[in-house]
């Protein structure tokens, strides 16, 4: 009995080996089953759909939105601005009626958003069917190319494979990459030329405009080869003749804490999420350092430092009754406490348990929010200042502006203080009908005055970052935490790597 069972098995598993029982009726059986259950997928997601909204609440084309989003940003005259997280993430909130979807970030070079720049003209789910529709038909027309031989219903069989229902799922680029790869090596022999033009259309994709020019110089494909490198060359080109040396640097170098930290950097209301999306995007990270993390009792965490203003706690209330989210002594319980001092301001009487260090912050070199690589410092301006009378607005939308206007009064600076209310959308234009000669704006308010095309033109409206100071004892503080965390998780890595 046992015999025949084992001699059943292996007649079995030697058909599933030998495929013969595979035959192009079963094929075409099986592709019409997954055909129809795709089908009826879709149409589910088609009729559940809402305010730009699928069935689960997330963006309609999910990816879609950033590329859709890349597309307005830049057709109204902030190429930048795709890759300022927070505008970018304003602009996709618009999209779906303000419901809370998270951030779909864009990763492109500015040949992408090239390629991206007409989707905006289209209303955002005619302008994802239309993408969908004409990338789709050049992937078509690349299959039907690769495989010449097959009859329309298998042909459409190809269709139901599962990543084609994946990509229009999230209205991604892959009927574009796939259809441009595919084409280009039908073509290498015959038309060489036309077929690195093609290839060469893949810059927007860095692995594979890496990997091109060495497989196609290896196999002797000069022809190709250069008409790869000159198609490449010509679209980088012209997205920096389009959009401008300052979008090919702020894709490079992004954005404030990118900038000024060279790390990665995602931003989302769900920090969970965002880490979950930053590891995604960048599996080697090993350290993740989180801004207002504390009451997000989710989030796990290695080590916590609680951030104490100079102005302390108020009333000590929690909200909604007084400024604070946790009671002070949550500070019991935290790794460090910083205390941010600020001119001189005598430290608050707060009683900590924990090991305690000062932050100070200063201005650095003010800059202009049109062209970034003009510059000046606080004392130059107030010579000019006094020079030249120039009337000078100091405009804060931030939580406590006071401090940003005390900070530019102790540099000597004249001016009329604009307070705004905090994370102020700057949707309009908050100095209209006011005479001024210059605007001075926070870091933070700059990301959002680059959305409105009037205030990114303004040649009048200067930034004024701020350089933070910390007692060295904190860095080693943090630093000695991390490998005992390390070392207790997971054994020491071998020395021979």
């Amino acid at each position: 009995m046992l015999g025949q069972k084992r001699a059943m098995a292996d007649r079995f598993v030697q058909a599933v080996r030998s495929g013969d029982w595979l035959d192009r009726s079963r094929l075409l059986g099986y592709a019409a089953i997954l055909g129809a259950f795709e089908i009826g997928l879709l149409l589910f997601w088609i009729l559940g759909a809402h305010d730009n909204l699928d069935p689960t609440g997330k963006p309609l084309g999910t990816d879609f939105i950033s590329f859709w989003s890349a597309s307005r940003l830049a057709l109204d005259g902030t190429p930048t601005l795709p890759y300022n997280p927070e505008a970018h993430a304003a602009l996709q909130a618009s999209v779906v009626g303000g419901a809370e979807i998270g951030y779909f970030g864009f990763f492109y070079q500015p040949v992408f958003l090239l390629i991206c720049l007409p989707l905006a003209l289209l209303p955002y789910a005619l302008s994802l069917l239309t993408w969908l529709v004409a990338t789709g038909s050049a992937y078509a027309a690349a299959i039907g190319r690769l495989l010449p031989r097959l009859a329309p219903l298998e042909l459409a069989a190809c269709a139901t494979f599962p990543a084609i229902l994946l990509n229009i799922g999230h209205g991604q680029n892959g009927f574009l990459s796939a259809a441009l790869f595919g084409l280009g090596f039908v073509l290498l022999d015959k038309r060489p030329w036309l077929a690195g033009a093609l290839l060469g259309c893949l810059v927007f994709k860095p692995q594979l405009a890496v990997i091109l020019p060495f497989a196609l110089a290896f196999s002797g494909r000069w022809p190709a080869f250069i008409a790869t490198a000159a198609s490449a060359t010509l679209l980088s080109l012209a997205s920096w003749g389009l959009f401008g040396t300052e979008t090919w640097a702020t894709f490079l170098s992004g954005l404030l804490l990118a900038q000024a930290t060279g790390a990665p950097v995602v931003v989302g209301h769900d920090r969970v999420g965002a880490g979950h999306l930053l590891l995604n995007l960048h599996p080697k990270v090993d350290l993740v350092i989180a801004d207002d993390g504390l009451q997000h009792r989710r989030l796990a965490r290695d080590v916590e430092i609680a951030v104490v203003h100079y102005r302390g706690f108020g009333n000590g209330w929690l909200l909604p009754a007084g400024p604070l989210r946790d009671p002070p002594s949550r500070l019991q319980s935290v790794d460090a406490v910083v205390f941010h001092d600020q001119l001189d301001t005598p430290r608050p009487p707060v009683r900590v348990y924990t090991p305690f260090f000062a932050m100070r912050t200063a201005p650095g070199a003010v800059y202009s929010l049109k062209a970034t690589t003009m510059r000046a410092t606080l004392a130059e301006l107030v010579d000019e200042q006094q020079r030249t009378a120039m009337r000078v607005i100091a405009a804060a939308g931030i939580g406590m502006p006071d401090r940003f206007f005390g900070m530019l009064r102790a540099a000597g600076l004249q001016f009329e203080a604009l307070p705004l209310a905090d994370h102020y959308p700057f949707t309009d234009n908050p100095f209209a009908g006011r005479a001024y000669d210059l605007v001075l704006v926070t870091e933070k308010d700059a990301v959002k005055c680059r959305a409105n095309p009037v205030l990114a033109s303004d040649g009048r409206i200067c930034v004024v970052p701020l350089a933070a100071t910390l007692d060295d004892g904190l860095i080693d503080l943090v630093v000695s935490r991390l490998p005992a965390r390390t070392v207790s998780v997971a054994p020491a890595p071998s020395p021979v790597a």
